[in-house]
């Protein structure tokens, strides 16, 4: 149906036109026929103007003939009907602390500090070798049992202790490399299902699908694979045609069981 070449259908005066920048909006008036039967298919495609709304289609009866409302957009939009899912992927940006970093080392987040008799430093000290490696605080190289540490990590000097009437002080022989970071962000996937229900019933019975904080199986729509998907039924709304359920699905590559299938808690990698 070419519905800019048709004698049945004829377009009043000021039509189209553009309510915003990405909408066309055109009014019929309709010669001959029923008006519905010319409402076009969901995102059917009109040279020019767009894809058409089915959802904003609407007709008008006047003295002796109707009125066709149509509707098309810069980009297709989704058909509402009863049972209709759809599912967005966005991300959450979710802080981890900077020690569960695959690369991390203790030098980024810690100074390292040497100990000196009597408060007397060397000039120049040398950095050990594990230095630029250790990745935990062990990793300071403690002598025998009871004598103090010959280095320690730390983010501000560590006290001065006494062994065998000597005191000990320690010096900063360098510096943290990533001042002021303590944690660095990754991606979490999240999946929002979004369903349209023609009825308050159905809609509270999408939500009873999975319990809140259940560890699920994402659904094959969504497109992303592995790892495991916590639940959580967000809400029923009423948006005057439709009863509209929002569920949201959060990726881990690990849930704690100990936390959730029914708890709370944070991600587990």
């Amino acid at each position: 149906m070419n519905l800019l070449n048709t004698s049945r259908l004829v377009k009043t005066p000021n039509s189209p036109y553009k309510p915003n920048a990405n909408t066309w909006q055109f009014c019929f008036t309709v010669v001959k026929g029923d008006a519905e039967d010319y409402i076009p298919d969901h995102n059917y495609y009109l040279s020019g103007y767009g894809y058409h709304d089915s959802t904003r289609a609407r007709t008008a009866k006047g003295p002796g003939y109707y009125k066709l409302y149509l509707v098309f957009t810069k980009t297709p939009t989704r058909p509402r009907m009863d049972g209709a899912i759809y599912y967005d992927l966005d991300f959450n940006w979710v802080p981890k602390q900077l020690e569960t970093h695959d690369n991390y080392r203790v030098k980024w987040n810690y100074n390292l500090y040497q100990r000196f008799a009597n408060n007397i430093a060397v000039l120049s000290p040398s950095l050990p070798d594990w230095w630029s490696t250790a990745t935990k605080q062990t990793d300071d190289l403690v002598i025998g049992k009871t004598e103090p540490a010959e280095y320690q990590w730390g983010k501000t000097r560590p006290a001065s202790t006494t062994w065998n009437k000597v005191q000990y002080d320690y010096h900063k022989i360098a510096n943290m490399t990533k001042p002021g970071v303590e944690v660095y962000e990754i991606p979490q996937p999240v999946v929002t299902a979004t369903s349209y229900w023609d009825t308050r019933d159905k809609a509270y019975a999408q939500l009873s699908i999975a319990s809140m904080g259940d560890v699920v199986t994402v659904p094959d729509a969504v497109g992303v694979t592995g790892g495991e998907w916590l639940y959580k039924p967000m809400n029923v709304r009423d948006d005057g045609t439709w009863y509209v359920t929002t569920e949201k699905y959060f990726f881990a590559v690990k849930w704690d069981g100990e936390l959730y299938d029914g708890g709370t808690g944070g991600l587990d990698e």
